[in-house]
């Protein structure tokens, strides 16, 4: 009888563990399969109720893109690879994936190199179905810059931009409009931030645009910083860190993502701890809160959705 109630209050134990749903910055992040998560410096689109994790594979023995799916945030199904290096000896790094309301294409942008990063390009890929597959297109020198470190930003009146480190040794960040088929670039730079930076993410919060960047300090951490405009085309203004930690909780930004239904308007900070272990990079998400209309991110070991309801409007 006693190891009958024992087995039982294990199992009630077990299932509220695997039942509550919270984000564990840092930790390793399993699948509903129980496979540990690949899709670093990702990306991620919501359609039509589900939201699509778009990252690294970060597998010597696969590369290219993975893909996950969720409604929730907290359990991710595996989609498998959607986009498989195109070309032996290159690389496919930071994917983000937009979609296209007139043309019903998924459009996904990359970081496309070979492995001495001496080629330094932009990557265009699309998709029928956010599940994929994905088909690559071509790749390029975008506004004839190089460009590595990479995100794209859609605005909400459907206006989509490039943000990348560009010129030689990523001497600056510099935003270009897409074409109105988000299948191209226009001819000019809409705005640069003259300073070396990489891993940008951008948000729009009450009339104004924030753009998160890290130092270039390769795989290691450093301080992050956050610039303000009115508008994508500039100026820049520097306000400082927003983690006030000067290792940026030992990762890098890769992206800002906006919570839909619910939590509209709200957003999440998504960033990789690469070190000590690239292949097994983890991942920080964590709840972004405005304090006088600026971004703020804060340390928390664990936290839930509804934190959200706890920041002061």
């Amino acid at each position: 009888m006693k190891a009958a109630a024992l087995r039982i209050s294990v199992l009630l134990f077990l299932s509220y563990v695997c039942s509550s749903a919270k984000f564990y910055p840092g930790k390793p992040w399993n699948d509903v399969n129980g496979h540990v998560i690949r899709a670093h410096a990702a990306g991620i689109l919501y359609y039509q109720g589900t939201y699509y994790w778009y990252g690294e594979a970060t597998d010597p023995n696969i590369l290219g893109v993975n893909a996950y799916s969720s409604t929730d945030l907290y359990n991710w199904t595996p989609l498998g690879l959607v986009l498989a290096v195109p070309e032996s000896q290159h690389i496919i790094e930071r994917p983000k994936v937009i979609y296209h309301p007139s043309s019903r294409l998924f459009i996904m942008w990359m970081h496309y190199d070979n492995f001495e990063y001496t080629q330094a390009e932009v990557g265009i890929a699309i998709a029928k179905s956010a599940t994929g597959p994905f088909v690559f297109q071509r790749h390029f020198s975008p506004n004839n810059m190089q460009s590595r470190d990479m995100t794209i930003f859609q605005d909400a009146d459907g206006s989509a931009y490039l943000i990348r480190a560009s010129g030689k040794t990523n001497l600056a960040l510099s935003i270009t409009r897409l074409t109105p088929d988000y299948l191209d670039l226009e001819d000019n730079v809409l705005s640069t931030i003259n300073k070396s930076r990489e891993a940008p993410a951008m948000l729009y919060y009450e009339g104004n645009y924030f753009l998160m960047a890290s130092h270039c300090t390769g795989w290691d951490p450093n301080p992050a910083e956050l610039y303000v405009s009115t508008s994508v085309a500039g100026p820049w203004i520097l306000l400082g860190n927003p983690t006030n930690d000067n290792n940026t909780f030992y990762s890098q930004s890769t992206f800002f993502l906006p919570l839909r239904d619910q939590y509209e308007g709200k957003w999440i900070f998504m960033a990789d701890k690469w070190m000590p272990d690239i292949k097994n990079a983890t991942y920080i998400w964590l709840p972004v809160e405005f304090i006088s209309g600026v971004p703020v991110i804060n340390w928390l070991d664990s936290w839930d959705l509804s934190i959200f309801n706890k920041f002061k409007k």
